[in-house]
């Protein structure tokens, strides 16, 4: 899993999802993997800045359990979160 991340002027943070077929092929585990990262984005959205991060899944994450993915995406937010925040406050 990657997450990209842009600042944005829009209300508050955004989120973006690319799960394509090529690396995750079936569609219950394409569906499984966004509902994992629209919930963590939702449990996160209040920590996070003004932003639009984009979630890309790439191959082989479908072999993982439910919560390796989630722990993968809340570790993803947090580094993220101690990198953006420190660098608005100068």
């Amino acid at each position: 899993m990657l997450v990209l991340a842009t600042n944005t002027s829009k209300c508050c943070a955004r989120m973006g999802l690319v799960i394509s077929k090529k690396n995750v092929g079936c569609a219950v585990a394409r569906n499984r993997i966004k509902r994992l990262c629209r919930e963590a984005f939702r449990l996160n959205t209040q920590r996070l800045p003004k932003m639009d991060l984009v979630f890309l899944a790439k191959s082989g994450i479908n072999s993982q359990e439910n919560h390796e993915i989630t722990t993968m995406i809340n570790k993803l937010i947090n580094q993220l979160i101690t990198k953006i925040l420190p660098a608005q406050k100068t």
